[in-house]
């Protein structure tokens, strides 16, 4: 019983032995190699290969990487058949903002890409150019411009400005004021628009008076002249009128009887015929009024003022009629 047990136990250890002897001749085999895509920068080409990770696959068949290219999946996966392996190409982009130009390094290809590699942040109004999703390629150069919007209040003057006010008068005067001017005061906000810090455009939205302008007032004279018509309907009467001038002559002083300066417009005349302070209308010399007496002016006769001696010899002395306009008080 004990010679049977025997047999049996070497017979079990002599099956055991050639069990193990065929599984080492087939770990001895070589693998089937792995047939895998690689994709290098939009080049497709498929490899066979043994290689145990991605990493070795791209060793052996001297794909080298930069240190800013990307590998998907990553070099420590392992290798299969069927697998695709894509290497995406880092591409060296300038970047210009914020007042500062530096370079990166990004697999994207748009610059959407090249500003989230940079760690720029965009706030809704900013500009990039070129636009946020065109493609860009090594070299290209991407600017940001900062766009701000700000409230500016601004206070001006505004100038007064200058009524004339036409009065009709028998005699020539020089304008006067009647009224000073006084400037307004206005506050105006604008919207002012910054690129980069410097101000591109404005747009006034809001406008308030402070103070109102006052208008300088100007009172204009603006001689009178009869029509044909009125004078018909004056009392007029024929003098002998002779010309003269102030500070020209012997006893012309420029001061006249009634203390009006001698000018154009003034007459003198005798106050028997021809009250003081009378308008007159003389022909061929337009409108007056007698402030004026003379030691040789006796009954209808009167003396013309002029402003020149030139233009009281052109005068000389004439007859002609006298309209009176408004009868003086003396």
């Amino acid at each position: 019983m004990e010679v049977a047990c025997a047999r049996r136990r070497r017979a079990t250890a002599l099956a055991a032995t050639a069990v193990l002897a065929m599984l080492g001749v087939a770990s001895a085999q070589p693998a089937e190699p792995a047939q895998v895509e690689i994709v290098d920068d939009g080049a497709s080409r498929v490899v066979s290969s043994r290689a145990a990770t991605v990493g070795e696959l791209l060793a052996e068949h001297r794909v080298l990487l930069g240190p800013y290219d990307l590998v998907v999946p990553s070099p420590e996966t392992p290798v299969r058949s069927g697998l695709r392996v894509t290497v995406f190409r880092a591409i060296p982009v300038r970047v210009l903002a914020d007042g500062a130009e530096w370079q990166v390094h990004v697999v994207g290809r748009t610059v959407a890409d090249v500003l989230t590699r940079a760690g720029v942040t965009l706030s809704p109004k900013d500009k990039v150019f070129p636009g946020l999703w065109e493609e860009v390629g090594a070299g290209d150069r991407v600017r940001v411009v900062r766009i701000r919007e700000e409230a500016v209040v601004r206070r001006s003057t505004v100038p007064f400005p200058t009524v004339r006010r036409v009065v009709r008068t028998y005699l020539p005067q020089p304008p006067r004021v009647v009224a000073e001017g006084r400037a307004g005061l206005v506050e105006e906000v604008y919207r002012v628009v910054y690129a980069d810090g410097r101000p591109v455009s404005e747009q006034r939205v809001a406008r308030r008076v402070l103070r109102p302008t006052q208008p300088r007032v100007v009172q204009v004279h603006r001689p009178y002249v009869p029509s044909r018509g009125e004078l018909e309907r004056r009392p007029s009467l024929v003098v002998v009128a002779t010309a003269y001038a102030p500070h020209h002559g012997p006893g012309v002083d420029g001061v006249t009887a009634t203390g009006v300066p001698a000018r154009r417009g003034v007459v003198a005349v005798d106050p028997r015929v021809i009250p003081l302070g009378s308008v007159v209308y003389v022909e061929g010399y337009g409108v007056a009024v007698a402030a004026d007496v003379g030691g040789a002016i006796r009954g209808r006769r009167l003396d013309v003022c002029f402003d020149t001696a030139r233009e009281a010899y052109r005068w000389g002395r004439r007859t002609v009629r006298v309209y009176i306009l408004r009868r003086g008080p003396n």
